[in-house]
């Protein structure tokens, strides 16, 4: 997984899920009962001690499918947005307050 790739080994994970909705519109008509999870929130440990949060919602309105990433250490974060995927942001705890 991508939280393997960049951080390490997933020791331990807690996780909420949710249905928003019981049933949704069919195109040619009617209704079906909702069978998969729409919401995710899910507290992790890695075994190198970070620990982190993940936040899923297919039923939110808004963008469509935008993944971003943000990294919050004790020097700073990074950013990663897919909707601005040729750039990083990058914010020092040793930058002058005005360029946080």
């Amino acid at each position: 997984s991508l939280v393997t790739a960049l951080f390490g080994r997933v020791a331990s994970v807690i996780c909420d899920m949710a249905k928003p909705y019981a049933d949704r519109k069919l195109a040619a008509g009617g209704r079906r009962a909702v069978e998969t999870y729409d919401i995710a929130s899910v507290l992790m440990h890695l075994e190198n001690g970070i620990a982190g949060t993940l936040q899923v919602n297919r039923s939110a309105w808004g963008r469509k499918g935008r993944i971003a990433i943000q990294i919050f250490g004790s020097k700073g974060s990074i950013l990663f947005d897919q909707e601005r995927m040729n750039e990083f942001q990058l914010y020092l705890t040793s930058d002058r307050p005005t360029e946080q």
